[in-house]
């Protein structure tokens, strides 16, 4: 696919570092579907191909992301049928060559991959440590009035450091395309979406910030603009005047604004896996890890009732058991790991 200018970007040398190493991530993801589309069964492609009238290149993908990452195949032959009529409506037909076909079929399937398995893992922590800021302002949570002016600069950060680069390689990647497209596309793809309903969710999210930037209006103003908390204040000002403008006009969306609805559709997939108790209960969970840094620490918290874990328990219970016991407790951990890991990730862990 032809590649697209960053505009007022192209001048940002930590943007381009950004792209280049984001790059080889895409390259080296692409490689490994084409090679596993090399061995695939035929009777399933030709089942695939007949079920959605497309072109074999894409079955061996569409079979590749059900097999390989558990991605359903309706799913993904939704999005790659959606991108295909775009395609039409911007007057640019798929050529009927294999190379092309091909190259299409490999970089869809990264990107179907990337947003629906590799974005939400990488943004987890991210995401629980946001969710606990939105909780604690518009939720039962308790916290302070920096939490607001906490909660905007981690947007900010995650909006232009991690969400921003993704967008303009996904853009790069997409023949005449536009912002809206490309939130409506990772929407979608995260909440596991038909494609179809982007435009909608778009909407949807668009009106949901701007009421959660209404409500902590009046917070940010009363803070004491000093050091960074100033920074929060230029933050929200720049997102609340972007928003309010392309609530007016659709066509103004900017990188900003997309990456800003973007993470606001992950936060609310994040905030529908737990509710308050379970953030509370992440708190307490953080403060028996930090004070169980050492063997004796864990000694004293069993009696405290906060050994739970069958980590805390071995090493509990290691000076009391001989050695062949202590071999084959660790035996049975790092098979309980190892099986954890693979249903977590949906995969086997590398590592192993």
């Amino acid at each position: 696919m032809p590649e697209v200018g960053l505009g007022e970007f192209d001048d940002q040398e930590v943007l381009k570092s950004s792209l280049e190493a984001f790059e080889k991530i895409k390259k080296t993801s692409q490689d490994l579907i084409l090679e596993r589309t090399s061995v695939v069964p035929d009777d399933t492609i030709k089942e695939i191909e007949n079920e959605f009238g497309i072109p074999v290149e894409i079955a061996k993908v569409i079979f590749v992301l059900e097999f390989e990452y558990l991605i359903p195949r309706k799913l993904s032959a939704n999005f790659f049928l959606y991108e295909i009529q775009r395609l039409n409506e911007v007057q640019f037909e798929l050529p009927d060559i294999y190379s092309f076909k091909v190259r299409f079929s490999m970089e869809e399937g990264f990107w179907i991959k990337y947003l629906i398995v590799d974005l939400p893992k990488k943004m987890k922590q991210k995401m629980n440590k946001l969710a606990k800021f939105n909780q604690s302002l518009f939720g039962d949570l308790e916290g302070d009035k920096e939490d607001a002016a906490l909660y905007i600069i981690e947007r900010a950060y995650i909006c232009s450091e991690i969400i921003r680069p993704i967008i303009h390689s996904w853009m790069s990647d997409h023949h005449r395309t536009s912002f809206s497209d490309c939130t409506g596309n990772f929407m979608c793809a995260m909440q596991q979406k038909a494609r179809e309903k982007g435009s909608i969710m778009v909407n949807e999210y668009s009106k949901r910030l701007a009421s959660q930037l209404d409500l902590i209006k009046d917070i940010i103003t009363e803070i004491r603009p000093q050091g960074w908390i100033l920074k929060a204040k230029e933050e929200y000002n720049k997102i609340n005047e972007k928003l309010t403008l392309f609530l007016k006009d659709r066509t103004s969306l900017d990188w900003r604004i997309a990456a800003e609805l973007i993470l606001e559709s992950m936060l609310m997939v994040e905030l529908e896996n737990y509710d308050v108790i379970d953030i509370e209960r992440m708190v307490m969970e953080e403060k028996r890890e930090t004070a169980a840094n050492t063997v004796t620490d864990v000694i004293n918290l069993k009696n405290d009732n906060f050994v739970t874990d069958n980590l805390s328990s071995i090493l509990v219970n290691a000076a009391n058991q001989s050695k062949e016991k202590q071999l084959l407790s660790i035996k049975d951990l790092i098979e309980e790991e190892y099986t954890n890991a693979t249903i977590k990730n949906r995969e086997k862990p590398a590592i192993f």
